[in-house]
């Protein structure tokens, strides 16, 4: 859970994604794996930024090894610190990401 100094909208469309993730079957959740793996990495060079640090902290592809069970994982944890960090419209990605799962 987002703590309540963050944006209440992002706890929620985290929750929303998360469980329509956990729906999928596996061979679609493997699918947009990469799509999830992007969305994570975009917020980590934003935060990155937003702390002045210069982009180029890639995450690791986890999905690749263990099954696109942990890039949701990867994507909860960005998601934290990316609210935490103040960047703007996280809430309006996740929705995308989820309205986008086939």
């Amino acid at each position: 859970m987002i703590p309540s100094a963050c944006d209440r909208g992002v706890d929620a469309e985290l929750d929303r994604l998360t469980q329509r993730w956990h729906q999928l079957p596996l061979g679609q959740a493997a699918s947009a794996s990469d799509t999830l793996f992007a969305a994570a990495q975009g917020l980590v060079d934003v935060t990155a930024a937003r702390h002045g640090i210069p982009a180029g902290m890639p995450l690791p592809r986890l999905h690749e090894r263990f099954g696109p069970a942990v890039v949701m994982d990867q994507l909860r944890v960005v998601t934290y610190d990316a609210a935490q960090a103040g960047v703007p419209d996280v809430a309006e990605t996740l929705r995308r990401l989820r309205a986008d799962l086939p």
